[in-house]
């Protein structure tokens, strides 16, 4: 009963831009924008139905997912609970906010989407860093490459380094909002966070390798 109340939760948490939407259904527009540039002006538009119903739907299918391949994991033991909780719980939460700005920026509301964004992003990068280099070794979460994988010190160094570089990639689309940068400066340490860990754990298989052919 626990697992499945852990489960159908989060799993109607993403539903609930559907009832929000339908409530003003009649009051939103024929075609909704669900895309913004780097400044917040909307560069794409999908039909009210779509919007309202269809991608919600969507991340209740995707949060579905994400729970099967958490159950099936195992090594999902080696989760740590605040992982956990933070893994459940990423959709519904992006469900809602992203959704919900959508539908009041529908209906005139003044919402500056380029600054909610980052934001978002950019929490979730904190939280993730943070609670990373506790994660052990599994098929779901993490850093997941060929070396980490095998190796349970080439998995422990990557995740150490990987934690602090996405709470410093975090830190910054933190605050980019408030000083107007181009997007692709924005997204440069969220790049860098995701290559350099690749790299390292890379450079770590070799001289593991190297050292058992010695």
């Amino acid at each position: 009963m626990k697992t499945i109340k852990q489960y159908l939760v989060p799993v109607l948490v993403c539903f609930l831009p559907v009832i929000a939407g339908a409530c003003v259904y009649n009051e939103l527009p024929d075609m909704m924008p669900t895309h913004f540039n780097a400044e917040g002006i909307a560069d794409g538009y999908s039909s009210k139905a779509f919007a309202v119903f269809g991608i919600p739907l969507m991340l209740c299918a995707l949060q579905v997912f994400v729970l099967f391949m958490m159950n099936a994991d195992p090594k999902k033991k080696n989760y740590p609970r605040q992982m956990v909780v933070m893994t459940v719980w990423i959709v519904p939460v992006i469900s809602c906010l992203m959704n919900g700005l959508v539908i009041l920026k529908s209906l005139g509301k003044d919402i500056h989407i380029e600054m909610a964004a980052p934001v978002l992003v950019g929490a979730l990068l904190v939280v993730i860093g943070n609670y990373l280099p506790k994660v052990r070794q599994n098929y779901t979460m993490g850093i997941k490459l060929p070396w980490t994988l095998e190796s349970e010190e080439n998995w422990r160094k990557t995740h150490r380094l990987g934690g602090f570089l996405f709470v410093i990639a975090g830190f910054w689309m933190l605050i980019t909002p408030f000083l107007k940068v181009p997007w692709f400066v924005v997204l440069l340490p969220v790049f860098v966070s995701v290559v350099i860990p690749v790299i390292y754990s890379w450079s770590i298989y070799q001289k593991e390798k190297k050292h058992a052919e010695d």
